[in-house]
């Protein structure tokens, strides 16, 4: 690969984690109503009477309870994938010129101090940077230190969804048992 594909490369993955931002954010509203859903499922549960049958009234009892409680983790572990993650973004357009014309000012200097010195010249010219060539390396440093860094932020924040929706699907779990037990009731 020569460095103009590199750089498409980088810049490809660099935004692909930015899109991939994103879809973590979008994955997180299907949850806040289903949380709701079920909170409201675990107060209806908890405030029934538990004076019909003592035996499914502690099953109800202890199925909505740890219900709750997997729904406090799930809210945990939402909240902590929402908030609290940096990204990195790439320097302004105005530090990116700033940066290019820096380059090219240190390689116009060094080409005028070699000229000074017409033998030692020929052999150092070759020492003096290329400014497109140093620019276009730092471009590529950059995407690739900023996708990484977004790659981890992204996997860490996939992981604490993932976590959360287990807590999800338990908390389901349990109030669909805490169902049974209400049916088994009446």
């Amino acid at each position: 690969m020569d460095e103009t594909q590199v750089l498409e490369f980088y810049k490809e993955l660099y935004f692909f984690q930015h899109a991939r931002r994103d879809n973590l954010d979008a994955r997180l509203t299907l949850p806040v109503g289903v949380i709701t859903l079920l909170a409201g499922a675990v107060l209806f549960f908890l405030k029934q009477d538990a004076s019909t049958k003592v035996l499914a009234a502690h099953a109800i009892l202890v199925t909505s309870l740890a219900a709750t409680g997997a729904l406090m983790m799930a809210c945990v572990y939402f909240v902590r994938a929402l908030y609290n993650h940096t990204y990195h973004h790439m320097p302004t357009l105005r530090a990116l010129e700033t940066h290019r014309k820096v380059l090219a000012d240190h390689a116009a200097e060094l080409r005028r101090y070699y000229a000074q010195y017409p033998r030692a010249a020929a052999a150092a010219m070759t020492g003096v940077p290329n400014p497109e060539g140093r620019f276009r390396t730092s471009v590529i440093e950059e995407l690739a230190k900023g996708g990484h860094y977004n790659a981890v932020t992204n996997n860490r924040r996939s992981g604490l969804l993932h976590r959360g929706h287990s807590f999800l699907v338990a908390a389901l779990v349990l109030l669909l048992a805490s169902a049974l037990a209400y049916v088994a009731s009446i």
